[in-house]
Formats: structure tokens, C-alpha cells, sequence
């Protein structure tokens, strides 16, 4: 992904994990990619990507401080270095502040999917996402936004699950339903901070309403599967991590609450990304996204003057790869060192996380949130293991019901209706009991 800006940003979101990066280049002050660096990565990324679809992903600090006329150039040159058969597509992620129609025109135009911050309600939102006065930002998002669905320009939400509005799903998801938004990622806040305090033990969030007994039946009991399971939950919340940092169980059960009213409901009409991973990886035994994938290291971040980074979380200098006006991008990509990283994502897991029955979910999932040591001692542990834990044993019975609709070749909507059947059953039994 792309950083033509730097961390540049006109906001100031107290969590922000990028902003502190302007310190890598302390004799700049000018974090704009140049129209040279921009030439050279557009060219060695088409030129070294094998794909016949060609991504590119813009992003911050805020990426819309660049200027509409950086990126028609950007368009322009894609337009010139990519072969016939191969499409490019663009990806920006924004704060949406900024959105204009003029932005608006021009992403709609050009194809631009947009991902736009939003954290929900705005008693919710503006908690974290802040100016740099420190005052919300809720309406200037909701504007933005506007903006995006006037044109008709394709977008999604990003929403960081931190440790206020984690413990509100109901309000959160059916914010985003009421918006017309179909597309959500929700995004676990971990903080590391090796100065950190260890977080209150909070109590966790369980689901509002009934939960089918076919359903408990067949998953959703991970402390019977897992006698660490409480040792887990206990280690991460004596983890050096921030105060705004997601619970690891709350995360899994906000998950849970929202899948339970998706897959009745919004199957097939509504995507959210993690659900899509699970069904993903059921039905095609692989995992599209770095974060549940077995192996990483293919997300690497360039910098604004083209230093390029292992990752976008790892932009540090013990991983700093290179720059492409010294090597070519491909280079960088396939180096070993590059290559090392990304295996020790399969490599470097835990016994605990290589016997676990839902690691085909989660593979560990992401590398900077190993934070914790299992009960065993082993170290490389996910923060948020418990909330994985809970949330794909949950699953477990309803991806069966997906997975067996589409293998009768049937759409997957239907299997929402094969869900309802099963609740039925599950009514009628308690009605004859009582």
C-alpha cells in the first residue's frame, strides 16, 4: 500500500497508530510523494505484479491531503505502463473530512472503491476520532460520506472496535445498516505499549437475546473444548496494552452478536469482511486477507519518497526493505529476508495455536498482536486468541448450513432460510416441552 502522504493527516484520532511515523524523517518537513516517485512506483509495480487485476491502495495519514492532481496523474500513468490485458483498480482509505464533489466526481469517474474511518453513532465515533483541537469529527465523516453516495462512488466502512464502542454491537451494526453501507470492516484496536498498566477485567458482553439450542449444542462451548481458554482471557488482560484496547473477549462476542442477526438477515445482501474470511476459507480452504492467511509479507507499505516496509505495520527501521529508486520493487518483494518474514507467520506459531481446531480460521492472526505467552510458555501468542476462539467455535454450525447450501448448488441467501428451519425446530421443541 501506498503512502503518498506520509502520516500526514488534518486529524488527530488519539489512536492512531501511524502518526508518530513522521519521525522516521526528522530533516523533512514535506511528506508529498514526487510525481519521479510516483512515476517509478507505478511503473515497477505494474511492470513486477503478476495479477492480470492490479491493485493499487492509497492511504495515511490522510491520503486526500495530497490533492485530487496527484492522483489523475497516478491514473494516468496507469494508464500508460499497464499492458492490455492486465485492468487496474484503485483502493483509498479516508477520513472522508475532506470529500468534496469535486473528490466526489472524480472517484466515481475513475472506479475508486472507498474506504471510509467511521467508529459508529457519534457518541461512539467521536470518542477517539478527533480533530487536533480535540473535538469531534463525527459530522464532518457523515458528510464526507455523503458525499461518496451522492455520486454513487462504491465504498465501505472501517470501523476500530476499541473499548467503548465494542461493548454497543447492536447500535453499532444497525448504524451502518441504517446508513445503506454494505460493506463493514471491523477492525480490533490492540495497542501495544510495553509502559502500559494491565486493563481492568471488565465483565464480558454476552448476547442480548436467545441463542437457538442447536447452536449451543454444536458450538459456541469453547471453555468445554478449551481448558485454557480463562488462563488466555486472564494473560491478555494483564497485557501491556493501551486502555482503548478491545477487550479480546468482548471482541469476540460484539463479533458473535452481529453475526447472529447477518446470518438471519443480511447474508448474501451485506458484507462483512471477517465473516466473508470464514465462509472464504470453508468453502475454498484459503484465506484472501494477510491477517487469516497462513502466511504473510505480500502487504508491504511504500513510504512518500519510496523507502518501502516489510508491512504497514511494521513500518520501523529494523524493516525497511529498501528504496525503490535504488531497487526494483519486484526486488524488494522477493527478497529473502522479505520472504522470511512471511513464513514466520506459519513458522513461528505456538504449539498451542498449530493444535487449535479453529486455526484454519485464523492462522495465528496478525503478527504485531503476538503479544502474549501460552499457558505452556510458548511465546508468539495472539492478544486476541480468546475473542478467535469464541467467535469461529461459534460459527462452526452455521458455516456447516452455509457450506452445504452451496455445495447443492443453491444461492447463499438461502442458507439464511436453512438457519430460520433450524431456529423453528428449536421453537417448536420448546413449545412441546412446555
Amino acid at each position: 500500500m501506498a503512502k503518498p502522504i506520509g502520516a500526514s493527516c488534518n486529524l488527530e484520532c488519539t489512536y492512531c497508530y501511524y502518526l508518530d511515523k513522521s519521525s522516521l524523517y526528522p530533516d523533512r518537513n514535506d511528506f508529498r510523494m514526487d510525481e519521479e516517485t510516483l512515476d517509478r512506483f507505478v511503473r515497477s509495480y505494474i511492470r513486477d505484479n503478476p495479477a492480470s487485476v492490479v491493485t493499487f491502495a492509497w492511504q495515511g495519514g490522510e491520503p486526500t491531503l495530497r490533492g485530487i492532481e496527484f492522483y489523475r496523474t497516478a491514473v494516468s500513468l496507469q494508464e500508460k505502463y499497464a499492458p492490455p490485458d492486465t485492468r487496474v483498480q484503485n483502493t483509498f482509505q479516508t477520513n472522508g473530512t475532506l470529500l468534496d464533489d469535486e473528490w466526489g466526481v472524480f472517484l466515481a469517474a475513475n472506479d475508486f472503491l472507498v474506504g471510509i474511518s467511521i467508529d459508529g453513532p457519534a457518541e461512539l465515533h467521536d470518542t477517539f476520532r478527533q480533530t487536533r483541537g480535540g473535538g469531534g469529527t463525527h459530522e464532518q465523516v457523515m458528510a464526507g460520506l455523503d458525499v461518496l453516495q451522492r455520486h454513487n462512488v462504491p465504498h465501505n466502512a472501517l470501523c476500530v472496535l476499541n473499548t467503548v464502542n465494542s461493548r454497543h454491537p447492536a447500535a453499532v451494526y444497525e448504524f451502518f445498516a441504517d446508513l445503506g453501507i454494505d460493506w463493514i470492516q471491523f477492525i480490533p484496536l490492540v495497542e501495544h505499549r510495553p509502559d502500559s498498566q494491565p486493563m481492568a477485567v471488565r465483565d464480558p458482553v454476552t448476547p442480548g437475546h436467545d441463542i437457538p439450542r442447536w447452536v449451543r449444542e454444536a458450538g459456541g462451548a469453547v471453555r468445554e473444548s478449551d481448558s485454557d481458554f480463562d488462563v488466555v482471557v486472564e494473560a491478555a488482560r494483564n497485557a501491556p496494552v493501551s486502555p482503548r484496547s478491545v477487550d479480546p473477549v468482548a471482541y469476540g462476542e460484539f463479533m458473535c452478536r452481529i453475526f447472529d442477526q447477518w446470518v438471519r438477515e443480511d447474508l448474501g445482501e451485506r458484507s462483512v469482511r471477517l465473516f466473508d474470511q470464514a465462509i472464504e476459507r470453508r468453502l475454498q480452504k484459503r484465506s484472501s486477507l494477510c491477517v487469516f492467511s497462513e502466511q504473510c509479507g505480500s502487504q508491504m507499505a511504500i513510504e512518500h519518497n519510496g523507502d518501502v516496509y516489510a508491512c504497514d505495520h511494521f513500518v520501523d527501521p529494523a524493516y525497511l526493505r529498501g528504496n525503490i529508486h535504488e531497487r526494483a520493487l519486484g526486488e524488494l518483494v522477493n527478497a529473502d529476508e522479505q520472504q522470511t518474514f512471511g513464513a514466520f507467520k506459519r513458522t513461528g506459531l505456538p504449539a498451542r495455536c498449530v493444535e487449535c481446531p479453529v486455526r484454519e480460521y485464523c492462522n495465528g492472526g496478525c503478527p504485531k498482536n503476538w503479544h502474549l505467552a501460552t499457558p505452556a510458555g510458548e511465546l508468539g501468542l495472539n492478544y486476541l486468541c480468546p475473542g478467535y476462539r469464541r467467535l469461529f467455535t461459534y460459527l462452526e454450525p452455521y458455516l456447516d448450513i452455509i457450506e452445504e447450501t452451496v455445495d447443492r448448488g443453491l444461492a447463499l441467501q438461502l442458507a439464511s432460510e436453512a438457519v430460520a428451519v433450524r431456529d423453528g425446530h428449536h421453537r417448536d421443541d420448546q413449545s412441546c416441552r412446555n
